[in-house]
C-alpha cells in the first residue's frame, strides 16, 4: 500500500491554504519498483483493457481517493504549438525537407528556427542562422488551408519519440502512406496549464502541458491513463479534477484531528513521483525555511465518488465535454464521425495482461495476428544487445478501403469526374474486409 494523505488547493500561495477542510488519500506507485499496490489492469468488458481495484478494492480507505495522471510530459508555451504537437501524435503530418518546400513554392527562400517551428527569414530574424536545405520538417495543416512547419528532430525529442521509442514515430509516418491510420498516440493524453520557466528567457509564465500515458511508452506510473469511459447510459465512478496537492505531515493539525499518520513509504513515493512546483512565492517561502517539497505542481487527478469499490467493478471516468469521441459513452454522443469502421483488435488469450507489458499493436513483442504493426529484429552488429524494431506494412485491403474512404486512388486525389464509393457500398466493403478474425 502506498497512500499519501494530502490536501488540495487551487493556488500555490501558502496564504491560500485554508485552516480546515477535507483530507484526500493520494494513491502513488511505490518508490521502489513503481508498482501500484491498489490497482490492476485487466481485460475490460468495454473493450481492450481497463483499471480495476486490486484485492479488497479501495473500500478500506475512508478518505476520498485520488488517482494521479502520470505520463511522459511535453511542455509548450503557445496554443498553436500545443495543437501542432497533438496533430503529430495523431499522425496528421507530412514529412518534407526545406529543399522540397522551396521547390513547391518555386522560390529559394531561407528559413530559420522559431522554437519548434520553422518560419521564413525576415528582417526581424536576420541575425539568425538560416537552416540547411536538407533540414527535415513536419508539415501540419492549419486554419484557412495554410500550413505550419515544425523541426522534425526537435518535435520527436519533446514528444519522447526517440531512442528506444523511435519506432513509434515511424508508425506515425506510415499514416502518410495510408497505413495504420487508426493507430496513434493521442488517445491517452491529458492536458493542463501550469506555470513553467520559459526555455529562452527563463521567465515563469503559463504553459500548456501534454501528459501522455499511452501504454506504448511502457511506463508503470501511467496506469491512470488506462481508465476507460463508462458505457452508454452509465455513470462514471470517478471524476476528473485539476489542483495542487499538499503533503500533510503527521503533526499537521488536520491530521491530528482525524487521527491519521502517513503510511510507511508515503513520503518516499511522494518525493519520487510528484513534481514540485515552479513559482516565486514558493521559492521565497523555501528560502525562509518552509519545506516546499510538500507542494505539488498542478496535477490532473481522478477522484473517487463512492464510499466503496469492489475489485470486480471497473473504474471509469468522464473525459469531459471537449473530448472528441467516435463512440457513445455515459451521456455523451459521438462528436467525430469515423470515415470507416475497423474491427476491434482481438486480444490473444495466451498473452497475459501484466501491467505495463500489455498485448496489443503498440507492444512490439506481443502483436496481434491480424494487422501486426511492428516486428522485432535481431541485434545488429555494432549496436550491442539492442534489438531493432521496424514498422510492418498494413493489410492491403484495409489500406485500399482507407484510400477509398479518403477519396484517394493510387496515391492521387480523385477528380470530380471519377466515381466515389457511396456510403452504403463503402460500409458493405468494410464489413467484409475488416470484420474478419484471424485465429
Amino acid at each position: 500500500m502506498v497512500v499519501a494523505f494530502v490536501r488540495l488547493q487551487a493556488s500555490l500561495t501558502y496564504a491560500a491554504m485554508p485552516k480546515a477542510g477535507r483530507i484526500y488519500a493520494l494513491l502513488l506507485p511505490s518508490a521502489v519498483g513503481n508498482e501500484w499496490a491498489e490497482l490492476d489492469v485487466l481485460p475490460s468488458p468495454l473493450g481492450g483493457f481497463g483499471v480495476f481495484p486490486r484485492g479488497d478494492g479501495l473500500s478500506w480507505i475512508k478518505n476520498p481517493v485520488l488517482l494521479p495522471y502520470f505520463g511522459v510530459e511535453t511542455v509548450v508555451k503557445s496554443t498553436v504549438g500545443f495543437n501542432a504537437l497533438l496533430s503529430v501524435l495523431k499522425g496528421a503530418f507530412q514529412n518534407v525537407t526545406i529543399e522540397e518546400l522551396q521547390a513547391r513554392i518555386g522560390e529559394r527562400r531561407t528559413y530559420v528556427q522559431d522554437g519548434l517551428f520553422v518560419i521564413p527569414q525576415s528582417p526581424a530574424s536576420r541575425e539568425k542562422q538560416p537552416l540547411p536545405v536538407e533540414t527535415s520538417l513536419l508539415q501540419i495543416g492549419a486554419a484557412g488551408g495554410h500550413a505550419h512547419y515544425l523541426l522534425a528532430d526537435e518535435v520527436r525529442t519533446v514528444l519522447h519519440l526517440v531512442g528506444e521509442r523511435a519506432h513509434l514515430f515511424d508508425l506515425l509516418c506510415a499514416h502518410e502512406r495510408h497505413e495504420h491510420i487508426d493507430r496513434h498516440f493521442a488517445t491517452h493524453v491529458a492536458s493542463l496549464e501550469r506555470m513553467e520557466a520559459d526555455a529562452e528567457t527563463g521567465q515563469i509564465s503559463p504553459h500548456h502541458v501534454i501528459i501522455n500515458a499511452h501504454p506504448a511508452f511502457g511506463m508503470p506510473e501511467s496506469i491512470t491513463g488506462m481508465v476507460n469511459e463508462p458505457s452508454v447510459g452509465q455513470k462514471p465512478v470517478l471524476k476528473m479534477i485539476q489542483a495542487h496537492a499538499r503533503f500533510l505531515e503527521d503533526h499537521d493539525l488536520l491530521m491530528k484531528q482525524h487521527m491519521l499518520t502517513q503510511p510507511v513509504g508515503a513520503e518516499a513515493a511522494w518525493r519520487k513521483h510528484v513534481m514540485r512546483p515552479i513559482g516565486a512565492d514558493l521559492e521565497k517561502s523555501a528560502a525562509a525555511g518552509d519545506e516546499s517539497w510538500r507542494y505539488s505542481e498542478r496535477m490532473t487527478l481522478y477522484q473517487t465518488t463512492r464510499d466503496s469499490y469492489s475489485s470486480e467493478h471497473e473504474l471509469t471516468v468522464d473525459y469531459g465535454k471537449k473530448y472528441a469521441r467516435s463512440y457513445f459513452s455515459g451521456s455523451h454522443r459521438p462528436t467525430v464521425r469515423p470515415l470507416y469502421t475497423i474491427a476491434p483488435e482481438a486480444i490473444e488469450a495466451s498473452a497475459p495482461a501484466t501491467w505495463p507489458n500489455l498485448p496489443g499493436w503498440f507492444n512490439p513483442k506481443q502483436q496481434p495476428k491480424w494487422r501486426p504493426a511492428f516486428e522485432v529484429l535481431p541485434p545488429r552488429r555494432g549496436c550491442g544487445d539492442r534489438e531493432g524494431i521496424r514498422v510492418l506494412p498494413d493489410d492491403p485491403e484495409v489500406v485500399a478501403a482507407c484510400k477509398a474512404a479518403l477519396e484517394v486512388s493510387r496515391g492521387n486525389e480523385l477528380s470530380h469526374a471519377e466515381e466515389i464509393p457511396s456510403d452504403t457500398r463503402l460500409v458493405e466493403r468494410m464489413r467484409r474486409v475488416l470484420q474478419r478474425r484471424v485465429t
